[in-house]
């Protein structure tokens, strides 16, 4: 499984337990923020720091 298979399933996991009830909800909506950002950073292209 590929990190971007397994934040999708934790994203998913995660969306489905928000909607069940408002237990442990800022640390579920954080974990959320967290994994968007991740997968958002995955989509960029790798950028070059090498000096020319």
């Amino acid at each position: 499984m590929s990190r971007t298979e397994f934040l999708r399933l934790e994203r998913d996991r995660i969306l489905k337990q928000l909607s069940q009830g408002p237990e442990n909800k800022a640390k579920l909506l954080t974990s959320l923020m967290d994994i968007d950002a991740e997968m958002e950073q995955m989509r960029q292209p790798q950028k070059s720091f090498a000096k020319s």
